[in-house]
């Protein structure tokens, strides 16, 4: 159960004309309620401001992979389907709908866009050959398949004009082990299969990837090990143990490892984020964000990471209690710092930069706020000193779909009544300029 607590904030706004400074936004993508009508939508949550904006709704009840190109267009793998989205207004520009409700990791090449599914259609029978599939980046027309990748494509990478594509049995009564994880090696400029490269007999799963220099990474989750890849020199390749204290949790949907700007790298391990040295196959700071999860750290959430100003963004995730769920920003040094609204089942966010012409005018402007009881059964006190600040003569209270649900008139002191609402959280936003603030119904 949430505890009580008085939230007091100071913000300083900042009145930005003129100069080119780069802005943040997060792309989060809701996957909605599995078998029910709250379908998945894509939402952009305004970091500068902290609007939260539904932009699209999709049909389906899953999300499993967004990626973002040049931080312009957004391509969202949903179930059965490819969107395509312009970031600057928010457009959906293409879609494609195709028998393989499977589609699990996207990314761009050139002119294509690569897909990889992670298993065939239900009731299909023989070998699936269409497991890694080419796209029209612009159109989202099909291009071709390659039939020899003949096992899921839960992850690639891509290394000028070559794709390594991690292959495993795609059988979910085995965990997906395999008795040789290997790498079909695919070339991308010709649509042609090169090769297998098989990995040693420990890499059973192989399992989510990131490229250090020429050398591929493989974190694989059922053997709690980690398999090298070198792709300038075939020959040296292995898979060792992860460190004796680390618990490898890869998570499935959206991107899974993330470097910084100092080169360290992030990813789920011990039911937590951690610090971790890929090449030396070492700790180096565990339980890094302790997220305080409910569930299985790994099945509960999604995250990503703000490397130019240092930031990690969370979600969390109740599938028995949607209306709870809600996102958490971390800074580097593993502290809460904020949080965001985020809809049902966010299971993929992205961070992108937004080129806009502003500068700094003004950093002095402070509102001090408070809001008590929270969480609460019937009536919230609000209280704040506007005095120095100009804002809307109106609060709004947002669901967790991003829709007003309530509004009223702004006073220094006043009482929000949420005694009729259901159990969950709810955002309220005072001004334009100041971050949504939760409010938590018992």
């Amino acid at each position: 159960m949430l505890r009580y607590f008085y939230l007091f904030t100071t913000f300083l706004l900042f009145f930005l004309v003129k100069n080119n400074l780069s802005a943040q936004k997060l792309l989060i993508v809701n996957g909605g309620i599995f078998g029910g009508s709250d379908y998945a939508n894509v939402a952009i949550y305004d970091v500068t401001n902290a609007s939260y904006t539904v932009i699209d709704t999709i049909f389906v009840n899953s999300i499993q992979d967004v990626y973002i190109e040049n931080d312009s267009f957004a391509y969202v793998a949903a179930q059965d389907s490819i969107i395509k989205y312009d970031l600057i207004n928010g457009d959906r520009l293409a879609a494609a709908a195709f028998n393989a409700p499977s589609t699990v990791r996207l990314k761009v090449w050139r002119n294509k866009l690569i897909v990889g599914n992670w298993y065939a259609p239900f009731g299909f029978v023989g070998t699936y050959t269409n497991n890694f599939r080419l796209f029209d980046k612009q159109t989202l027309n099909y291009l071709d398949s390659i039939p020899q990748v003949t096992k899921g494509a839960v992850d690639f990478v891509i290394l000028n004009d070559t794709a390594y594509i991690a292959q495993n049995t795609n059988d979910a009564s085995t965990n997906f082990e395999d008795a040789m994880g290997y790498l079909a090696v695919v070339d991308l400029q010709n649509n042609l299969f090169v090769r297998n490269e098989t990995l040693n007999t420990q890499g059973y799963d192989l399992g989510r990837m990131i490229l250090i220099d020429e050398q591929i990474v493989a974190l694989n989750g059922v053997s709690n090990t980690i398999s090298y890849y070198n792709t300038a020199n075939p020959s040296q390749k292995s898979t060792a143990v992860a460190d004796s204290n680390a618990d490898l949790q890869p998570i499935l949907a959206g991107a899974c490892i993330y470097k910084d700007t100092l080169e360290n790298y992030f990813f789920p391990f011990n039911d937590a984020i951690g610090r971790y040295n890929l090449v030396d196959n070492l700790i180096e700071e565990s339980n890094f964000i302790q997220h305080g999860q409910t569930v299985p750290f790994s099945t509960a959430f999604a995250y990503t990471v703000d490397s130019l100003n240092k930031l990690f963004y969370l979600t969390k995730i109740f599938y028995a209690a949607q209306n709870n769920n809600y996102g958490v920003v971390y800074n580097h040094q593993g502290d809460s710092v904020a949080t965001f609204p985020v809809g049902y089942s966010p299971e993929v966010i992205a961070i992108y930069d937004v080129k806009t012409p502003i500068s700094v005018q003004k950093i002095q402007n402070k509102v001090e706020l408070s809001i008590f009881p929270n969480p609460s059964a019937d009536l919230v006190n609000v209280k704040a000193n506007f005095s120095s600040l100009q804002v809307k003569n109106a609060w709004y209270l947002y669901n967790s779909e991003g829709k007003i649900i309530q509004n009223g008139q702004i006073s220094d002191n006043f009482q929000i009544s949420i005694a009729h609402l259901t159990q969950g959280i709810y955002w309220l936003q005072l001004a334009p300029n100041l971050p949504l603030q939760a409010i938590f119904k018992q």
